[in-house]
């Protein structure tokens, strides 16, 4: 399995922050994680391509029309939640995920130095938002 960066949720998250769609919450991701019944409510009033906006990682080796193909889910449908941010990379990370180049998936790292911070957070902070690490 070769997981792969969901551009066009990396920009979706980038605009969400830019418009303060961010919680700087420090709880536990799985407080905040949509279950499969807010997914299952989410897709009966959404199209797969919104659903996929919320996911930073893509197995494109899945049917594009398949929840299962999308992964690291980052917010709960309305806004961006740090915890979700910190989770997907962490998740990316311990799996070791790759990129089709074989480097370490870092969703949304743009550095060659791995311990760099995300874009989407170093981004938050760009637009004026409170973010900590």
């Amino acid at each position: 399995m070769s997981i792969s960066l969901n551009q066009a949720a990396v920009t979706f998250a980038k605009r969400l922050i830019k418009d303060g769609k961010i919680k700087n919450d420090e709880g536990n991701w799985g407080q905040h994680n949509p279950g499969t019944k807010e997914e299952n409510a989410f897709l009966q009033k959404h199209e797969i391509e919104e659903y996929a906006r919320w996911h930073l990682g893509e197995d494109k080796s899945l049917g594009a029309d398949t929840k299962e193909r999308y992964k690291f889910p980052y917010g709960d449908f309305k806004t961006v939640h740090r915890d979700g941010l910190i989770a997907a990379k962490e998740r990316a990370a311990q799996q070791s995920y790759t990129t089709s180049r074989r480097q370490p998936m870092n969703c949304c790292t743009r550095s060659k130095r791995p311990s760099k911070p995300w874009i989407v957070p170093n981004y938050a902070a760009s637009v004026g938002v409170a973010y900590r690490y």
